[in-house]
C-alpha cells in the first residue's frame, strides 16, 4: 500500500518539476549567439591590449634600468666624478671643479646633482654635454652657463648641472669593487700606484 502511494507522490512531483522546467525555459530568453561571441571578441581584446601594455611596460622598465645606478651613495660620488673626468679629458677640456650637491628623494629613486666646472674650446664643451647625455654615461645634464675666458678665442669656461638617479631598493656596490671600475678615477688612481 505504502508502495503504491509513494510511487504516486514521486510521479506527481517529477511532474511538477518538468512543469517548472518546461515555465523556466519559456520565461526565461536564452542567450543570444552574437552577445556570446561578442563577449569572446572583448575578451580576445582585452588580452591584446593587456599584451601590449606588459610588453611597453617591460621597455619602460629596460629604459629606465639602463639609466639608473645600482650603486650605493658612497660609491656613487666617486664614480660619477670619474666618469666625468675621464670624458672631459678625452674632449681635451680641463675639469676645474666637481662639487656634489644635495640628494633628493624622488619616490623610488634618488637624484643625486652634481655641478662639474670645465675650461676649454666652445665646440669642445658642447660635445662634452651632448656625451654627457647618453645612456652609457647614466647622466642627464639639468643645467648648462657658459662663459667666455677670452673675447679673442672661442676658449669658454662651462658649469654643468649633471644629475644620476640611483635606484632606491638596488644592490650596493662596495668602494673596493669601484676601484676595479675602468670608468673610475679610482681605478686609475690604483694603477699608478707601484
Amino acid at each position: 500500500m505504502n508502495s503504491e502511494r509513494s510511487w504516486n507522490v514521486a510521479t506527481v512531483g517529477a511532474i511538477i518539476v518538468m512543469v517548472a522546467l518546461v515555465a523556466y525555459h519559456l520565461i526565461v530568453p536564452m542567450p543570444a549567439v552574437t552577445a556570446q561571441q561578442q563577449r569572446k571578441k572583448n575578451e580576445r581584446d582585452l588580452a591584446k591590449t593587456r599584451d601590449t601594455y606588459m610588453r611597453k611596460s617591460r621597455e619602460l622598465q629596460k629604459t629606465n634600468a639602463d639609466r639608473l645606478w645600482d650603486l650605493g651613495p658612497e660609491s656613487l660620488g666617486p664614480m660619477v666624478m670619474g666618469k666625468v673626468s675621464n670624458l672631459s679629458k678625452s674632449f681635451g677640456l680641463k675639469m676645474v671643479s666637481f662639487r656634489p650637491q644635495k640628494q633628493v628623494d624622488s619616490g623610488d629613486l634618488v637624484r643625486y646633482g652634481y655641478l662639474v666646472s670645465v675650461e676649454g674650446t666652445f665646440p669642445k664643451v658642447i660635445e662634452f654635454v651632448r656625451k654627457l647625455e647618453t645612456p652609457e654615461t647614466k647622466l642627464a645634464v639639468s643645467s648648462l652657463q657658459v662663459t667666455s675666458t677670452d673675447g679673442a678665442s672661442d676658449a669658454v669656461s662651462a658649469t654643468v648641472g649633471v644629475v644620476a638617479y640611483r635606484d632606491r631598493l638596488a644592490g650596493v656596490k662596495a668602494l673596493q669593487t669601484a676601484k676595479n671600475d675602468t670608468a673610475s678615477t679610482l681605478a686609475s688612481e690604483e694603477k699608478k700606484k707601484p
